[in-house]
């Protein structure tokens, strides 16, 4: 997978510095936040992708914190194609949690 330009604002409208983010695991590390060591346990694992899932909510400076922060990242990775695979995945979630949920209610 190639890399993709990002823009990215310091803070005023007529500063912009463009950094290139590769597409796949690497990419998504990098705009969480995850650097040095971690990026180097990840690249040892089997599934990065998987292990980096994990390891978000026990990164204290990460920036991918919801579900709509994935979806933001990914797309700025431009893998539309994961958001859209994972969208229809937390559907099913979603609904299956909420008919559990409304069926546990019911039964108190």
């Amino acid at each position: 997978m190639g890399s993709r330009p990002v823009f990215k604002n310091n803070g005023t409208e007529s500063i912009c510095v463009i950094y290139f983010v590769r597409r796949d695991w690497r990419g998504l590390a990098e705009l969480a936040g995850v650097t040095g060591e971690s990026m180097s346990y990840l690249e040892m694992k089997g599934n990065p992708l998987q292990e980096l899932l994990k390891m978000l909510p026990t990164v204290s400076n990460s920036r991918l914190k919801t579900v709509k922060d994935l979806k933001a990242f990914l797309a700025i990775i431009d893998r539309y194609d994961v958001v859209d695979d994972g969208e229809s995945l937390l559907g099913m979630t979603a609904r299956l949690f909420s008919s559990l949920y409304w069926r546990k209610l019911v039964r108190i």
